[in-house]
């Protein structure tokens, strides 16, 4: 057990272009995002798909190439983006949220 190796969608992304067991998981990983956005954006048809989350940030350097597979999947344009406020997003929101009742 202790030599088994543990692959994140983190380290997964940071090592994508030097290692091929990190690109595997991301591409994996790629996929389903791609694949759950599409459905959803079928239901809901919005304009911008923002992610939030903790790996969000991570993501930035490969939002482009997943909003044109989305893209290319779906009958209008949708555009995606990363929250700036990464893991925090959902408490920022409930916060504000809150803040109205």
């Amino acid at each position: 057990m202790k030599n088994d190796l543990i692959v994140t969608a983190e380290t997964a992304f940071k090592y994508y272009d030097s290692d091929k067991v990190a690109k595997k998981v991301a591409d994996r990983y790629f996929e389903l995002l791609i694949c759950g956005i599409a459905n959803i954006a079928h239901i809901f048809q919005p304009q911008v798909v923002v992610l939030g989350g903790e790996l969000s940030l991570s993501l930035i350097s490969f939002l482009k190439a997943i909003e044109k597979r989305i893209n290319d999947l779906i009958p209008f344009p949708i555009i995606l983006t990363a929250a700036q406020t990464g893991n925090e997003a959902g408490l920022i929101g409930a916060t504000l949220s809150g803040e109205k009742l």
